[in-house]
C-alpha cells in the first residue's frame, strides 16, 4: 500500500517495485515466500471463493517471476518459509488477538504439510 516514485526503479522497459523500509538482506526466495504468505493471509482460507482467490494471485505472481531457480527453490521450501514468516508475524501482531489467531490457523496448516 506503499506505491509512489520513490519505490519503484526504472530500467527502460523494466520496473522494479520497492519498499526500502522492508529491505533485508536475504535470498529472493525469502520475500516471495513473504509475499505469498501475505496472499494467503489476505483471504479467509474457509471460504473457497477467496481460497481460490489467493492461489490465483499467488499464481499469478509465481508464473511471470523472472527466475524459474528461485521458484524451483520456493516451491520446495514454502512451507518452510511461511512458518517462518509466519512466527515473525505473530510475535509482531501478538496483541491483535483476530490477527494471531487467523495466522495461527494458517501456520498449524502449514506445519502438517512439513511433517507429512
Amino acid at each position: 500500500m506503499d506505491l509512489q516514485l520513490k519505490n519503484m526503479l526504472v530500467d527502460g522497459d523494466d520496473i522494479a517495485l520497492i519498499d526500502w523500509d522492508d529491505a533485508r538482506s536475504f535470498p529472493a526466495v525469502v520475500d516471495i515466500a513473504r509475499l505469498t504468505l501475505l496472499i494467503e493471509l489476505a483471504y479467509d482460507n474457509e471460504e473457497p471463493e477467496n481460497q481460490e482467490r489467493a492461489e490465483m494471485y499467488k499464481r499469478a505472481f509465481l508464473d511471470h517471476y523472472k527466475s524459474d531457480g528461485v521458484i524451483k527453490i520456493y516451491r520446495e521450501l514454502e512451507s518452510a518459509l511461511h512458518v517462518w514468516h509466519g512466527l515473525v508475524l505473530l510475535n509482531f501482531c501478538a496483541a491483535d488477538t483476530p490477527q494471531f489467531s487467523k495466522i495461527k490457523t494458517v501456520l498449524d496448516e502449514k506445519i502438517k504439510l512439513l511433517l507429512a
